[in-house]
């Protein structure tokens, strides 16, 4: 467990990239994918884990509608995809894009990915944008003997829009295609050994009678340090602060105490994982002076420090002062105190603080994909960023937390009546 003065909260906003609404795009997972070995070129076998796990080194290969082979800006390679791509053709999507990104393979084309041994694979699509559009757009991913997956997201033009999904083989080939949008490029990175579908390999459900505690599969985190954002409450263990609903939920709640103290709770996981889905079925308190929040933090924290051990923050509100909206956001080192962070907004139906929403993380070698309610907010690749700053290839723990006050929320008004709940309804870990 992390000393509570450690700065592992710490809530600088160096890049949150959500003022304006980032690409929406709902993708489910996609899996069975059937199909024989296929005329794609061929890459050397990984070396992968124990059956059912990630794998030990991940095999991943890109390609891009280029002409010829790119090196990205910190040197990964896109081949032309070409290699792997029939159908379609190609067109200049953005002279001004990275160069990865400047071409755009059109029409349906299928894609036939030679892969090292039979499993699951993560398939990062990115598309063109359509300039100046901000129109509901469909797209439908066919994978094998699948039906159709159809796709929504919003197009608003700029940098190509991501999305990742799941793909299953039992053979050396992986077939699929895309229609709906223009394809830019492709990354295909090894998930799974097998073929299984996801399952679930930890979770809460919060069953228990009402005022219990949440039990052995969270840790309270005790403290009024500040938390390295100057936070006002006390997190305690008990169950004042975090108990059992008896209707199937866990409570964390802040209160104001008397003499004006403020109590709230923070709790970590017993499990520590790599990879998989995370996700969580959280209502938001709609006080504002708040931060609530569901995230994880690298289990090496105490070992190497944060920002150093890497932060996903699946949602964060601020209550009454943005009602309408959530922020998730990825920290990292960089070299300074606080290290680099990138972030999205989602607006989900009726609030956050209006009923329950899923916020949920996909995580696979290379790749983080946050979503909330099924529609994809934001995908990040360790291609995005100079070796060093990528540190998501390593066990992490959740958390659950609801903070008062901070640099970020501020102090609660005198509008923001105490107590104020944050509501769990469940949270899974897949893999």
């Amino acid at each position: 467990m992390r000393a509570p003065n450690s700065p592992g909260r710490c809530r600088w906003r160096l890049a949150l990239a959500g003022s304006a609404m980032a690409v929406a795009l709902a993708i489910p997972l996609v899996g069975g994918l059937m199909g024989a070995q296929g005329g794609a070129r061929t890459s050397p076998s990984p070396a992968f884990g124990s059956p059912g796990g990630a794998p030990a080194a991940a095999w991943t290969r890109r390609w891009s509608a280029a002409p010829a082979e790119v090196t990205g800006r910190w040197g990964a390679v896109w081949r032309p995809d070409t290699e792997i791509a029939s159908g379609g053709s190609t067109r200049l999507a953005d002279a001004g894009a990275a160069a990865q990104y400047r071409y755009a393979r059109t029409g349906t084309p299928h894609y036939t990915l030679a892969v090292p041994r039979p499993g699951t694979y993560a398939i990062t699509v990115a598309t063109a944008p359509a300039p100046g559009s901000t129109r509901t757009r469909t797209l439908r991913v066919e994978a094998g003997a699948d039906p159709v997956r159809t796709l929504r997201f919003v197009d608003q033009g700029g940098s190509p829009r991501r999305a990742m999904f799941l793909a299953r083989t039992p053979a050396l080939a992986l077939r699929f295609r895309v229609a709906g949008a223009d394809v830019v490029a492709v990354t295909a990175t090894s998930a799974l050994r097998d073929e299984r579908p996801l399952a679930v390999k930890w979770a809460d459900e919060f069953d228990g009678a009402a005022g219990t505690p949440p039990g052995g599969r969270w840790r309270a985190q005790t403290g009024a340090t500040g938390w390295g954002n100057d936070e006002l409450q006390d997190y305690t263990a008990g169950t004042a602060n975090a108990a059992l609903t008896g209707t199937g939920r866990l409570a964390l709640t802040a209160r104001r105490e008397h003499g004006g103290r403020f109590t709230s709770a923070r709790l970590r996981s017993t499990y520590e994982g790599t990879y998989g889905r995370i996700e969580g079925l959280i209502r938001m308190p709609a006080g504002a002076g708040l931060l609530p929040a569901f995230w994880t933090l690298g289990a090496d924290i105490e070992r190497v420090g944060w920002p150093q051990c890497g932060e996903v923050d699946l949602v964060e509100s601020l209550g009454a002062a943005e009602p309408d909206r959530v922020h998730g956001t990825v920290h990292g080192p960089d070299g300074t105190r606080q290290g680099w962070a990138h972030g999205w907004t989602a607006w989900p139906p009726g609030g956050p603080a209006g009923g329950f929403h899923t916020y949920t993380l996909d995580w696979w070698p290379g790749v983080l994909q946050w979503s909330v309610d099924g529609v994809v907010h934001g995908v990040m690749e360790s291609a995005d960023m100079p070796a060093g700053r990528w540190v998501f290839e390593k066990p992490a723990f959740l958390l659950l937390s609801l903070a008062v006050g901070g640099r970020w929320p501020g102090r609660p008004p005198a509008a923001t009546v105490f107590p104020q709940a944050m509501e769990v309804g469940s949270v899974r870990w897949l893999g």
